[in-house]
């Protein structure tokens, strides 16, 4: 079950964000991030702290919105072992 909320996720990211409610972990994998996107979704990071900074899949390539626009997202090594990504409603 899924449901909008405006949740803590324990860094101080405050935001809109739909959450799997079932799971005792809402957060994602980069892998999950990846298929969330891939699915038409925004992702965030909690360390990021800031759900205006989000990636999402765009003209089939990866990019990293910020808050002066769009950019090509070079993936990092942080990126892909992070485990604190969550989905953001745009």
């Amino acid at each position: 079950m899924k449901k909008e909320t405006d949740r803590d996720l324990g860094s101080g990211l405050r935001s809109n964000m739909i959450v799997n409610v079932e799971s005792p972990n809402p957060a994602l994998t980069f892998y999950g991030a990846v298929k969330s996107m891939m699915a038409g979704n925004r992702v965030t990071r909690v360390e990021w702290n800031n759900s205006n900074i989000y990636g999402q899949l765009k003209d089939g390539v990866l990019q990293l919105h910020k808050e002066d626009g769009f950019y090509n997202w070079i993936v990092n090594e942080g990126d892909i072992i992070s485990e604190d990504w969550v989905l953001v409603v745009p």
